[in-house]
């Protein structure tokens, strides 16, 4: 099972990547937000299963 870390990490290196690829802030900022929205859907499930 993924935790918050293991989620938070791979934000960090899919924004790297994007900066090393040069991409423009807006798409990384896409990429950000896109990323929080799924790790947080993600979580919300699972309190979903547990509760």
């Amino acid at each position: 099972m993924e935790t918050k870390e293991t989620n938070s990490q791979l934000v960090k290196q899919i924004l790297e990547l994007c900066e090393a690829f040069g991409m423009p802030a807006e798409v990384v900022q896409l990429v950000k937000n896109k990323c929080w929205k799924l790790t947080r859907n993600k979580e919300k499930e699972q309190d979903e299963i547990f509760s």
